[in-house]
């Protein structure tokens, strides 16, 4: 039957886009695994003189500042790993989020491991040792919990070594132990992230037996169900989103898109979302079928703000205002005025005016899970980046790391926090892959 046949079209092609997904994910990291510890993302650290970076950090310890708006990586790292209290939560959040553009993973470790070897023949430190070693082992946990899967497989292994040679016997074996369960943890994410990826399910055919085409199962079913899977797909691509991608502007220059192979996953998302909405609209040949095509998105739009899924309301709002939809307007008179209104309220929801300032209070105010319009913080990272330097006199900037990562941390808050929803087959495998008009 058709209802069989779209099925199995469906099946078939998110086969295909999983195996796809394989693929691309496993060059994707071993690229990025071979590059990391050389010449990626560490552009804006190349411009810095060899000598400073390689020489070790307590050699010139004596000459450190107390400023950070123009640093070298050794000043930074010392300076980082001063007493908490001397150190604000925005300069250590700064130096865990946007460490790729000073130093790569394997080299900032070798500069902490430097601070935390606290030489004997400098007498000002003996009676700070401790203190020192402390204060170094608590910033390591903290990057590493936050940069886990950026460490390459020598990188690891350097760090147990570290913590079995270096934090148990001078005597730190609780944040040691805090470490391994850090890495279990992590090792554990990342295991799980590659099952659910590869993973496939039987699919219920039975249940679609009453539909004779996509069009009749998206209008059977509610609005609520809709654009609950909607959120569940649009999720699972945020979720995977990793710091370094948004860095950069990785997702805009064609020699790093490799590395935001997710960004890109997740604008292609949007892109697909907003070609779907005219193309079932356009499928329906009678009016007043159209007419209820669009008030269903209209609808499902509602039900998306209410989940405060904004990023697929955007996609379904540029598919409402495509130009083959905008100038339908019979199709529109069928539409009553309270159904337009609650368009237009959508409309303006998200409209970009001063900077998208409704979308902006509105997130704000939504508390969580939610799941953002990117576009707006790829912006404001677009504006940062290309209006600051990275490095003042062959200083590292480090005000506008700190500039960044707030950016950043506004969207990495929304990845913490997971929607209660679970897959719903079948409407969950055909808005996997959109149907669309070219």
């Amino acid at each position: 039957s058709n209802a069989n046949t779209l099925q199995l079209i469906a099946s078939v092609s998110s086969i295909i886009t999983t195996v796809k997904a394989i693929l691309n994910q496993i060059s994707t990291f071993d690229y990025i695994r071979t590059q990391i510890s050389t010449k990626s993302f560490n552009t804006e650290a190349d411009k810095i003189k060899q000598t400073e970076r390689d020489d070790n950090i307590w050699t010139e310890y004596e000459a450190y500042t107390d400023r950070m708006d123009r640093v070298t990586l050794n000043q930074l790292v010392w300076n980082i790993t001063k007493p908490k209290d001397l150190v604000s939560a925005e300069a250590q959040r700064a130096f865990n989020l946007t460490y790729r553009t000073f130093a790569s993973p394997a080299k900032l470790f070798s500069k902490l491991v430097e601070r935390f070897n606290v030489p004997d023949d400098i007498e000002e430190f003996k009676e700070q040792k401790q203190v020192v070693q402390q204060r170094v082992s608590e910033v390591l946990m903290e990057w590493i919990s936050v940069q886990y899967f950026d460490l390459d497989k020598k990188t690891k292994l350097r760090l147990m070594d570290f913590i079995n040679e270096g934090l148990h016997p001078q005597g730190f074996s609780e944040i040691a132990n805090q470490l391994v369960a850090i890495i279990d943890k992590k090792e554990t994410e990342q295991q799980q992230m590659f099952i659910n990826t590869v993973s496939f399910k039987q699919l219920d055919f039975s249940s679609i037996q009453e539909y004779m085409n996509v069009a009749d199962m998206f209008m059977a079913m509610d609005a609520k169900t809709i654009a609950e899977q909607l959120t569940y797909h649009d999720f699972s691509i945020f979720k995977r989103i990793r710091v370094h991608e948004l860095i950069g502007q990785a997702w805009n220059k064609g020699k790093l898109k490799y590395s935001a192979s997710n960004v890109l996953d997740h604008i292609t998302r949007l892109n697909h979302v907003s070609y779907w909405v005219p193309s079932l609209i356009l499928w329906s040949e009678k009016v007043k079928q159209r007419a209820n095509v669009m008030w269903k998105f209209i609808c499902i739009g509602e039900e998306l703000h209410k989940l405060h899924n904004y990023n697929t309301m955007m996609g379904i709002l540029a598919g409402l205002n495509m130009s083959c939809i905008t100038r339908l307007h019979f199709t529109k008179s069928f539409l009553s005025d309270a159904q337009i209104s609650k368009l237009e309220d959508l409309a303006n929801l998200m409209s970009p005016r001063l900077a998208f300032k409704n979308f902006r209070d509105s997130i704000s105010a939504a508390g969580l899970p939610a799941i953002p319009y990117l576009g707006v913080y790829l912006t404001d990272l677009t504006f940062v980046d290309e209006g600051n330097p990275s490095d003042i006199d062959s200083m590292l900037n480090f005000s506008k790391r700190i500039m960044v990562a707030n950016i950043l941390q506004e969207v990495t808050k929304y990845q913490a926090s997971d929607f209660a929803i679970q897959p719903q087959d079948p409407l969950f495998t055909f808005l996997k892959e959109f149907p669309s008009l070219d």
